[in-house]
């Protein structure tokens, strides 16, 4: 359960740097359909070279990516019993990192100087997108289905307590994956769709690249909402919030006030009586 944790420690630090370089750091302006676009965000103001900040958006789109398929072959690797687990810490390492190096360089031929840039790169660059993106896909729905079929039929090595709360657990890994890929997929479909087709939207384009600054958002709110503890910590907060607005002030204690006589009556009624004296 520990290694778990760390898994979706990493995936939520990388959502966590996506959402950052999209909203801030970055802040991308595309011009689709042509593949062009400027940014406008800090590392701009700062003068970071272009390229740079290109390169910076590769990796944080791969560490989301690469993330999610380390998290399924956790799941995968828990739960199969048969020879295509990946056993051994070491062989585990050397899968991980072929897959993060893979995700920082797939785009590394496009930064290159070549003849008749403009459309040669532009093929280039759907080429090496679109096979980075069947790379990632077909790995995760490897795992994902042989998970699925191992926590379905009868497992040995898996008593059924054990089973149900795999199973319960894989069901929320996968609602909270679903929900920022669900967010980020939508806009890369249109920004390839308008590229394909030359269709030319630039409410269209900004409102793309808006929604995958809220992937981040997303994924916590997803968080906090599928997983019990998360959610049950939640309630307690906003339960303690609420009951502080909502308590009655401290009541304020009666004190007796006895008025001062003034002090032309005090004086008057010593006269009166010295006189009687």
């Amino acid at each position: 359960m520990e290694n778990s944790k760390r898994i979706m420690l990493n995936m939520h630090i990388w959502t966590s740097v996506l959402d950052l370089l999209v909203s801030s750091l970055l802040t991308p302006y595309m011009f689709l359909p042509a593949m062009c676009g400027i940014t406008v965000g800090i590392l701009s103001w700062l003068g970071v070279p272009i390229v740079v900040q290109v390169f910076l958006a590769q990796c944080g789109l791969a560490g989301v990516g690469v993330s999610l398929v380390i998290v399924f072959e956790n799941r995968h690797n828990v739960v199969a019993t048969d020879r295509f687990v990946i056993k051994g810490k070491a062989a585990r390492i050397v899968f991980y990192s072929l897959n993060c190096i893979y995700g920082c360089l797939f785009m590394t031929p496009t930064y290159f100087s070549i003849p008749d840039q403009e459309k040669t790169k532009v093929e280039l660059l759907k080429a090496q997108c679109t096979t980075f993106f069947c790379v990632l896909v077909l790995q995760g729905a490897f795992f994902v289905t042989r998970t699925v079929y191992f926590l379905t039929v009868k497992n040995p090595s898996l008593s059924e307590k054990t089973r149900q709360m795999q199973r319960k657990f894989f069901r929320s890994v996968c609602i909270q994956v679903a929900i920022p890929v669900f967010i980020v997929i939508l806009p890369l479909l249109y920004c390839g769709s308008a590229i394909e087709w030359y269709y030319y939207n630039q409410a269209f384009s900004n409102t793309a690249i808006i929604c995958v600054s809220f992937h981040g958002m997303s994924s916590t709110l997803a968080i906090l909402f599928i997983y019990e503890p998360y959610r049950n910590y939640t309630k307690q907060c906003f339960s303690r919030m609420f009951r502080r607005k909502t308590s009655s002030p401290a009541t304020p204690k009666n004190v007796s006030v006895t008025p001062k006589q003034s002090t032309t009556t005090t004086s008057r009624r010593a006269a009166v009586a010295n006189v009687q004296t």
